[in-house]
């Protein structure tokens, strides 16, 4: 099967980030089809996401999928140990579709690698919104440090490296005008 690029599965700390990061409804704007599994779903807890994350699984900009075979998730958390139920349906989604799984679960994120899969965290999605043209290279820099104050497991150099990237394209694109 080919790779399909357009298919985003999220797991619940991408949704938190990006819903804290005040960019979920920008993400939701890409020409992709976004994914949760019920499980997933059900790990919003705070009243307010949740309500959100419901609208838009009401209007279809998200796809609410079953949690898959229970068979199958149990042979993830067991080959897998330390990743949740949830955590396993969002996996088994990502590799049944072909998509992409974007979580910042580093349990998650070595098992989606040793499954063949592709996986990326909420730095990524700041980037592809700058690329695909959602937000600017200011709000990503804004974005990405705030990112390293509201998720502590952030990878704080990477992100460093990414701000100068971006302020490196800005003071380019300033020179060339």
């Amino acid at each position: 099967m080919v790779k399909n690029e357009n298919i985003y599965i999220k797991d619940a700390c991408i949704i938190i980030d990006l819903f804290d990061l005040e960019i979920f409804h920008i993400f939701l704007q890409i020409d992709a089809v976004i994914i949760v599994t019920q499980a997933v779903a059900r790990e919003i807890t705070d009243i307010n996401q949740k309500a959100l994350l419901e609208k838009h699984i009401n209007s279809k900009d998200i796809v609410l999928r079953p949690d898959g075979d229970i068979h199958d998730i149990k042979a993830l958390t067991d080959k897998y140990r330390g990743i949740s139920y949830s955590d396993a349906t969002a996996l088994d989604a990502a590799l049944k579709t072909n998509g992409t799984l974007l979580s910042a679960d580093g349990l998650l994120r070595k098992a989606c690698k040793n499954e063949g899969g592709d996986i990326y965290g909420s730095l990524w999605v700041i980037c592809q919104l700058v690329e695909l043209g959602f937000i600017s290279v200011s709000e990503a820099v804004a974005k990405t440090n705030t990112l390293m104050v509201i998720n502590p497991r952030t990878p704080k150099q990477l992100c460093k490296k990414i701000i100068k990237e971006f302020e490196a394209k800005t003071a380019t694109y300033h020179t060339n005008k």
